[in-house]
């Protein structure tokens, strides 16, 4: 009312009389009147399609509005429409506040309430919250649905192990399934410690309800059988530096079970180029193995596939490479594929809101499958490859910047209108302006001229994501410096976790430092699968060293790297946004492939 009297003295200033009495006398009718409601305050968010929710009695009307707007958001997150879910959620959440309170829910809405806020924690990458959610609505839930709500919140947390650092603030529910995760993280070693972690786990919080993925399993004191491990890999030929590097990480993994008091497996090596492929399986056979590792080549991985087709009871095979069509029942592949790091470097980008992508990328094999998973990844989920511009190491790289960001095209028009001008023009050179985000895919002094040269074109606003083999093992501080804000996808090896199996091996193989360093670290992978397959349940997901494995319907191990950006000096992780996994379980399980008859 005070603001309302200023404007009306200052608009007719001098003017004292009867008409000036009576506005000022309707004005504080008008004011102090029962009227429509007044305007909301800026603090108030009204929601889409009607009024803000007013103080006081909830009413069946407002009631119904955010049910609706809860079904909306429901049905959005179904579809993959996160941008209408967060925004349904926020007018909930903007609704629930003006009132004060959260009553305005019956208690199966309020379920549903809590379960779309915890999936939309979980695609931003906070699994905490996520799992706290759901933590907090089991305890209200009817007694029927308190395991579910518990499973799931326990899946959401291990989707990242090991899982991040506990709040201060936590609830003991999301403590006690945290040290849960942190436990079964802890195993990754020694996998033929899980019966016996998850047993000290029900002692350390005998009121907590165990997830039903981990009951069932073998009992805590069986976890001291070694298993007999047979691995076919290409000790001669062009492959043999590749094979020595996983025969020495899978040495070194066992060294370190056995430093810890475990029995150790008994490993045998068969060179699969020295003799022809079924000859060196038979040997392999001969052994009487409990478990096959190898081989390494894609080739070879498809003739054992396919010799291995008619065969009722064998070995289960966790084969280093992918077949090339197929697979056995009791083949399991993991490999370090390209296309997989691409293809999450396209979700991270489009998840992040970007929707323009400018790829550069070596012309190296490894590079361009990598750049053509990414691109056709991206294009698939909707975005626009503005170009995917190939290199050589040795052209001017400075140059392919400025021609991918058309910074030359741009010079050229304004050339061409000072001939037809005939006069002196100063123009200001300018890059593409359809592009919201870069990706680098090259080697680490590549990785570091490349960003220099985005920089010195007029990109240096843009975003930048590199692949994992831009990051040097020893980053100098020019490094750090030419790499600032820009986000890796990375390995746990190359984030140096602390894994002591990891940094003995460093010690004791200064290779794996080099070139095959990766190589090093997934033979360390690929003995603890082996264990891991053994005594893990279906499902749970495995932190390794090349990255958080978990398994698919075809039987395939697929890794997830971790992202980290380089902030003030420092390679620094960052939570990467998750998708929302499939409820199916796998069509098979790793342990019930362990069928071969005893010996």
């Amino acid at each position: 009312m005070r603001h309302i009297e200023a404007e009306v003295y200052r608009s007719a200033p001098g003017k004292r009389g009867r008409w000036g009495l009576l506005l000022l006398i309707t004005l504080l009718y008008a004011c102090t009147s029962s009227g429509p409601a007044p305007t909301p305050q800026p603090d108030a968010q009204p929601t889409p399609g009607g009024s803000v929710l007013q103080r006081g009695v909830m009413r069946p009307q407002d009631r119904g509005q955010l049910e609706a707007l809860l079904l909306q958001g429901e049905r959005a997150l179904a579809a993959g429409d996160l941008t209408t879910a967060s925004a349904a959620e926020a007018q909930i959440t903007a609704a629930l506040t003006l009132r004060a309170k959260a009553s305005a829910f019956s208690p199966a809405l309020a379920l549903r309430w809590a379960q779309l806020r915890s999936a939309l924690a979980f695609t931003e990458g906070d699994t905490l919250r996520s799992a706290t959610l759901l933590l907090q609505a089991q305890a209200q839930a009817p007694e029927d649905q308190r395991q579910p709500l518990i499973d799931l919140a326990f899946d959401r947390l291990i989707a990242t192990l090991p899982p991040p650092a506990l709040p201060a603030q936590a609830t003991d529910a999301l403590a006690a399934y945290h040290d849960l995760a942190q436990s079964l993280a802890d195993c990754a070693p020694l996998p033929a410690r899980l019966p016996q972690a998850i047993a000290e786990w029900q002692a350390r919080w005998p009121g907590q309800t165990l997830p039903a993925r981990l009951r069932h399993l073998p009992r805590p004191d069986s976890g001291n059988d070694p298993l007999r491990i047979a691995v076919l890999l290409p000790f001669t030929g062009p492959l043999q530096g590749a094979a020595e590097a996983l025969r020495d990480g899978l040495l070194a993994a066992q060294f370190e079970a056995q430093r810890q008091g475990y029995a150790g497996s008994a490993l045998r090596f068969f060179d699969t180029r020295a003799a022809d492929l079924p000859r060196a399986y038979g040997q392999a056979l001969s052994f009487q193995p409990d478990q096959l590792l190898g081989p390494l080549d894609r080739e070879a991985v498809s003739a054992l596939d396919a010799l291995r087709q008619d065969e009722t009871q064998a070995p289960p095979l966790l084969a280093l490479n992918r077949p090339s069509e197929g697979s056995a029942p009791t083949l399991w592949s993991y490999a370090l594929e390209p296309e997989i790091e691409g293809e999450q470097l396209a979700n991270q980008n489009w998840r992040a809101g970007h929707r323009r992508l400018l790829i550069l990328h070596d012309e190296a094999p490894w590079a361009q499958r990598l750049a053509l998973a990414a691109s056709t990844h991206f294009e698939a989920l909707g975005g626009i490859v503005a170009r995917r511009q190939p290199f050589s190491p040795n052209e001017d790289l400075g140059a392919t910047v400025a021609a991918a960001l058309l910074v030359e095209e741009g010079e050229a028009r304004s050339q061409a209108l000072r001939r037809v001008l005939r006069v002196p023009l100063e123009t200001e050179p300018r890059r593409r302006q359809d592009v919201d985000s870069v990706l680098l895919i090259a080697e680490p002094l590549q990785g570091q001229t490349l960003k220099s040269a985005l920089a010195y074109y007029f990109a240096g606003d843009l975003p930048v994501w590199a692949s994992s083999q831009g990051l040097a093992s020893d980053l100098s501080a020019t490094a750090l410096k030419d790499l600032e804000s820009v986000t890796f996808s990375l390995t746990p090896w190359q984030l140096a976790q602390g894994d002591p199996a990891g940094q003995r091996l460093r010690a004791a193989f200064p290779e794996a430092e080099g070139a095959l360093g990766l190589l090093y670290a997934l033979g360390v992978d690929a003995w603890r699968l082996a264990q891991w397959q053994r005594y893990a349940p279906p499902g749970l997901p495995f932190p390794g060293l090349t990255g958080l494995l978990s398994q698919t319907e075809d039987q395939r191990w697929v890794r997830t790297l971790r992202l980290a950006t380089i902030e003030r000096g420092a390679l620094r992780p960052r939570p990467a946004r998750l998708a929302l996994p499939s409820a199916a379980p796998p069509a098979a399980s790793p342990a019930a492939l362990l069928s071969y008859p005893p010996r």
